[in-house]
């Protein structure tokens, strides 16, 4: 769900996502702790994405140090949403 203020000075943005982060994590195979990063950046690059004018896209990077590696997360109009991770089936204790 998606509400602007009449002033436009707030937005509200609402979205039940578990089902997309479900779909993503059977579709990669993802371990939890990479099941989490992969969604947060989903969602992120949706909710971002939900503003966007027809033709423009959302791309979001994240290049951590650590055992992950690199995720990126890709949003264009339809919607279709897109992300990858290095290290799909990582195990953090």
């Amino acid at each position: 769900m998606r509400s602007l203020a009449s002033n436009g000075e707030c937005a509200v943005l609402v979205a039940d996502c578990t089902p997309l982060v479900a779909y993503a994590q059977r579709i990669h195979s993802t371990l939890p702790t990479a099941t989490a990063a992969l969604g947060r950046g989903l969602v992120g690059g949706l909710l971002l994405g939900s503003f966007q004018k027809d033709g423009q896209t959302v791309q979001l990077s994240f290049k951590g140090g650590g055992p992950l590696g690199q995720s990126t997360c890709h949003q264009r109009p339809v919607p279709l949403a897109h992300a990858v991770t290095d290290a799909p089936l990582l195990l953090c204790q």
